[in-house]
């Protein structure tokens, strides 16, 4: 097995003196892996080469590590089944491989402009963009799944475009009652690209390159798929004291994935919770208690 992974992130917040505060984030991820295939087993054995799946089927009484498990001629599996209908695991660790390679960017940049006390509208964009080359490569002479070799291979890219644009208001009624309002409209867009090629029947054990097959099979491996959702919303919070609470709010969603006559989608919500230790005082210094809140 094979895991490597580098990350590197970094953000910030500026606080202007037009009551405009910049904030942002950035992350990089690159990702390495490789293992052998390590999936479920049906019956007896596993369809295409498992290495846990096999050792289910292994006796205990099968000296494992010392029992060969490669022919020397053709480099095929060799077990101690005699139709040899059963992979050796070993033969799989060392010949059969599934991978990916992983580079992902993402991040958001906001920008909040305060316009009267209490009274704030932001504006947010966020990005999530990531590339994939997997592979799943298996040589030839395996017991299960392919016996003519495999070597597939898939790049895909995802893209997330993410805007905001919302308001918020927050006052006090009085000296018991405090308001909290909040209003805002919601944009994301989606795009997978994937484009792949499966080859089969492979001429020179160990060479894993796509001219060293004989059979190509691109279809069901390339595709494209959009897609867009909008919504807007609001939600209002009275408070009273800091413990009870009443929240009435609403969203209407638009999504391209549905069809026409039923793209439209208004979610109600209503709400009310209460903090006991807040309004109790027994309950404020309590050693065993710190928090609870009771929603309905």
């Amino acid at each position: 097995n094979r895991l490597i992974r580098n990350t590197i992130g970094m953000g910030g917040t500026a606080k202007l003196n037009n009551n405009f505060t910049l904030s942002g984030t950035i992350n990089y991820v690159k990702t390495d892996m490789k293992t052998p295939p390590n999936g479920t087993s049906f019956g007896s054995g596993s369809d295409f080469g498992s290495v846990f799946g096999d050792i289910i089927y292994t006796p205990r009484n099968i000296d494992l590590m010392n029992w060969p498990y490669q022919n020397p001629i053709d480099g095929s599996s060799v077990y101690y089944r005699g139709p040899n209908d059963i992979q050796n695991p070993r033969w799989t660790v060392n010949n059969a491989f599934v991978g990916s390679k992983v580079q992902r960017t993402y991040g958001n940049l906001m920008l909040k402009y305060d316009i009267i006390k209490g009274l704030s509208a932001s504006y947010r964009f966020g990005y999530d963009n990531y590339s994939e080359y997997q592979f799943y490569s298996v040589n030839k002479g395996a017991a299960d799944g392919f016996p003519l070799g495999i070597h597939q291979t898939t790049s895909a890219s995802n893209q997330i475009l993410n805007h905001d644009f919302f308001l918020n208001y927050l006052t006090d009624l009085g000296e018991n009652w405090d308001l909290t309002v909040d209003a805002g409209f919601n944009s994301v867009e989606r795009t997978y690209q994937q484009n792949g090629l499966r080859s089969t029947n492979q001429l020179v054990f160990g060479l894993f390159d796509h001219d060293n097959f004989v059979n190509y099979t691109p279809n069901g491996l390339d595709y494209l798929v959009k897609s867009q959702s909008m919504g807007v919303y609001a939600n209002a919070s009275l408070g009273y004291k800091q413990f009870l609470y009443v929240n009435v709010g609403g969203r209407n969603g638009w999504s391209s994935t549905l069809e026409k006559a039923n793209r439209s989608l208004f979610y109600p919500s209503v709400s009310a919770s209460f903090i006991p230790t807040s309004a109790f005082a027994g309950l404020q210094n309590s050693n065993f208690l710190n928090y609870l809140k009771i929603r309905a």
